[in-house]
This record gives structure tokens, sequence and C-alpha cells, in this order.
């Protein structure tokens, strides 16, 4: 495994081309590390101007230090950065949510370090998460807002799936074009079809899960994940 002092309260990991970004809300972090832990980039929101929480009390970067063991409450976050992804091949561009201030930028990490201030590509959100790519574009959770966005690829508004439902932690994408949310407050994932985006099913999970990030298994590794699960049960 790997483990880092810059990780606390992590939301999102993904493989990059050099090995893992990782979103770290509880330091108000995006930072991209190699297979053996080293730091490669790292955008602390606080150098970036982000340096008030929503308490109003000042929090400064946490470039340097030890946080594995800290626990740091979403109020006393200045972004509540919890998710963080590469937008193209190349890697140059990376797309942040930004919970507090209900924003999604973007990072050119081409530019010198003091210029990564990040563009705000989208704002008005609310509490949003969990930016996902899908063919044509991204999906993502605007949570408190009770519905899923869809962008398309210039990351444009594209449509919205309005939920009545509990609180939106997470949705993703199934091959067969279907999107799925993770309705914490009511321990069900709720899977909608296309074009109409109406509900095609519903999964409820145990009332003692506290499920963070969907991800559909590829299918070359579902047996294993069925073997686990029957050595689990």
């Amino acid at each position: 495994g790997i483990s880092h002092p810059y990780v606390n309260d992590l939301h999102t990991l993904e493989r990059t081309k050099r090995g893992l970004m990782a979103a770290c809300p509880g330091t108000d972090l995006a930072v991209t590390v190699d297979l053996r832990g080293n730091v490669l980039w790292e955008w602390w929101a606080a150098e970036y101007g982000y340096t008030e929480t929503p308490s109003g009390e000042s929090r400064s970067s946490g470039r340097g230090g030890e946080h594995r063991n800290r626990y740091y409450h979403t109020r006393y976050q200045a972004t509540h950065l919890n998710c963080a992804t590469m937008r193209d091949p190349e890697e140059r561009f990376v797309l942040c949510l930004l919970f507090h201030q209900g924003e999604l930028i973007q990072i050119d990490r081409s530019y010198p370090l003091h210029q990564q201030k990040g563009e705000v590509i989208l704002d008005g959100l609310a509490r949003p998460h969990s930016l996902e790519r899908i063919p044509g574009g991204w999906v993502f959770c605007n949570s408190l807002a009770k519905e899923l966005v869809l962008l398309d690829d210039d990351l444009r508004v594209s449509g919205k799936i309005p939920y009545d439902g509990g609180w939106i932690q997470d949705c993703t994408r199934l091959p067969n074009g279907n999107i799925v949310l993770n309705d914490v407050d009511n321990t069900v994932l709720v899977e909608f079809a296309g074009p109409n985006w109406e509900i095609a099913h519903t999964t409820p999970y145990p009332n003692t899960w506290r499920m963070g990030e969907l991800a559909v298994v590829p299918a070359k590794y579902e047996q294993a994940f069925l073997n686990a699960q029957t050595v689990m049960a």
C-alpha cells in the first residue's frame, strides 16, 4: 500500500500515467504521487486564495506537515475539495470540485506553480460531488440541489437529472449507459435510464454501511470480487 503525510479524508483516487491522483478534503489538497508514494504535483487551495473556512477561521497551507492522524471537520476546511480528476489524455488540466464554494475549477499544470490558481468553470453549485467522465462529456452530483448534472466535452451544462430523495453522495455510469446514484440517507442505489432518465431500478443496502465512491468493476475482475464476497460472507 501507499501512505503519505498529506493524505487526509481521502475522497477520490484515480490512476494516472505516472501514478495516482487523490483528492484530500481534510487538507484542501489535490495531489499526484508515483506508485512509491513520492509527490509529483501538489495543489494546496490555501496557497491560491482559499484561506477562510465556513466558520470564519483562517486556514493556511498544510504543505510539509503530517496530516494522516489528524481530524479536520468539514466546517474547518476551506474548500472541502472532494474530487480531482485529469481532464485530458496529456494530463495538463486538472478538474476539481470545491464543496463550500460550489465551484468546478480547472487547473492548468503547464503554468508556473504560482500561476496555477485555477479557473472557475462553473459556479453557483450546491455542495457538488463526484465528477466523472462519460461518453460525450461528464456527470456529477449537485448534492444539495438534489440533482445530477450532465456536462458536454466543453464543460457546459447539457442536462440535469432531478432526484426527489436524500443526500446524493456519488454517481457513476454503467456500461449499458444508465447512471447510478448513491442516496446515503436512504441507503439505496438508484439507477436512471436514458434518454428520459427515468428510474429503472433501485437497490437497497444495509443501513450500517456508509458508502462513499461508486465504481464499476471491470468484467475481468468480476469473479475475483464475487469470490471475495463469498469468503467474507
